[in-house]
């Protein structure tokens, strides 16, 4: 979304007073997806009020690509493909939440909320691809509906205990060094002649 309503994480009605949407601070978010899981890392900012902060500390399991199974978090009124690549949410790779907190800094520091999936049957998983933050159809990105829970509060002040959100990011993909495979494979020759050099000496020993 836009202007006032631009977010990575809605959090509807958590604190009185203070904006419904958070965004990660200005040195970003890292997204990192192993194959077998994936992590969310970096630290939120709400949007009204730069002194309450979340730490965010979410770890994904790797679901499945494509469907069937689950089905997309679809908020383009039933485009939930991408314009410029054709019927991407087939290529959607799917998640399931592992662990996923959200602690609170600076104003919020003692504040503490657990995330979980939404809705809870599972039906529409976190999605990764090409049109799946639902903001920024052509954009690849990620997104996923949430429930939270605040598990522990020691602020001295009082946040709505539960509540459904969501996340939305747009993810701007870091590629593995031109060299790092070439560098892997100097790494290996220099194995490989080490290994014969050990060989020719036992030979001769």
């Amino acid at each position: 979304n836009t202007g006032s309503n631009l977010h990575t994480f809605w959090l509807p009605n958590l604190i009185s007073g203070a904006s419904n949407y958070w965004q990660f601070d200005a040195s970003g978010g890292s997204f990192n997806h192993t194959g077998a899981n994936a992590t969310l890392n970096g630290t939120i900012v709400n949007n009204t009020d730069a002194m309450k902060r979340f730490d965010v500390d979410i770890t994904f399991n790797y679901s499945h690509k494509g469907e069937p199974g689950a089905g997309p978090k679809c908020e383009f009124g039933g485009a939930c493909s991408s314009t410029q690549f054709m019927n991407q949410s087939a290529q959607f790779e799917y998640f399931t939440y592992a662990a996923a907190t959200l602690t609170g800094l600076n104003m919020l520091s003692g504040l503490t909320l657990a995330l979980s999936v939404a809705p809870i049957d599972g039906s529409l998983p976190p999605q990764l691809g090409y049109g799946a933050n639902n903001k920024d159809i052509d954009e690849f990105g990620f997104s996923s509906w949430f429930i939270w829970n605040v598990t522990s509060n020691t602020t001295g002040s009082m946040f709505q205990q539960s509540g459904q959100g969501d996340i939305n990011i747009e993810l701007t993909p870091v590629p593995i060094p031109a060299a790092l495979p070439l560098l892997a494979s100097v790494f290996a020759g220099f194995g490989f002649f080490g290994w014969l050099r050990r060989r020719r000496s036992e030979a001769s020993a």
